[in-house]
């Protein structure tokens, strides 16, 4: 039986928008395991982004809580986040932040060297090859695709080894050959390092794989298929 990467339990999350109150989740509870591939689904706007944030200590629920492996996460302290998010999370956005008047390279090589620590070259050089991108890694981030836009903060976020990595939508702003690199790593990856992976998507072929796949639909939050 798998360990739980994350206890959801009575989770309760709205906004406010101009006066108007919307609720996104009411009152759910659901297990992630560890070690394994979770995708949650679902039609936009129905808080798939907004359960990936929760999971990722970015924002807060109203009511209930988080636990990340046995531990309440309702009052980690700032600083404790922070440090969390640093060290465990890679969180790949559907829209990376890159610098793009910077080269891939540099790109790549920036939160190390704010960190002080050094890149895991051989690990580097092995990314580079499996997702192409050898011959861009001087080009500037505004010369290149999204697809390897995506790819740069792939190889950023993988070189830290996560333990926990999050998804959000990586493959909705590429072309179907960048989709099958990047997925095709991050399974890979997965198997060989066994990464916890939470990844949003709306494309049931990429989901097909996963391990447990979550499906919310206004707010109703179901275990759609487990394996």
């Amino acid at each position: 039986m798998s360990e739980i990467e994350f206890e959801i339990c009575c989770l309760c999350k709205s906004f406010r928008h101009h006066l108007k109150t919307e609720t996104i989740f009411h009152d759910f509870s659901l297990s992630i395991p560890s070690s394994k591939i979770t995708c949650i689904i679902g039609k936009s706007g129905n808080g798939k982004t907004t359960l990936l944030n929760l999971l990722a200590g970015l924002t807060e629920p109203d009511e209930g809580e988080i636990f990340w492996r046995g531990e309440s996460m309702k009052n980690w302290p700032r600083l404790k986040r922070e440090r969390w998010r640093r060290n465990t999370v890679g969180y790949l956005r559907q829209k990376p932040i890159l610098a793009e008047n910077e080269t891939v390279r540099s790109n790549i090589q920036l939160p190390f060297a704010l960190q002080g620590k050094k890149i895991n070259t051989p690990l580097l050089e092995s990314l580079v090859q499996d997702l192409n991108m050898k011959s861009f890694m001087d080009s500037f981030v505004w010369q290149i695709s999204a697809g390897q836009q995506q790819k740069t903060a792939l190889i950023r976020i993988l070189l830290k080894s996560p333990d926990l990595l999050l998804m959000d939508e990586p493959t909705s702003c590429l072309d179907r050959k960048s989709s099958r690199e990047i997925m095709g790593l991050i399974y890979n990856w997965q198997r060989q390092h066994n990464t916890t992976v939470i990844m949003v998507t709306h494309d049931l072929d990429l989901a097909k794989n996963a391990d447990q796949i979550i499906y919310i639909e206004e707010g109703d939050v179901k275990l759609y298929e487990s394996r």
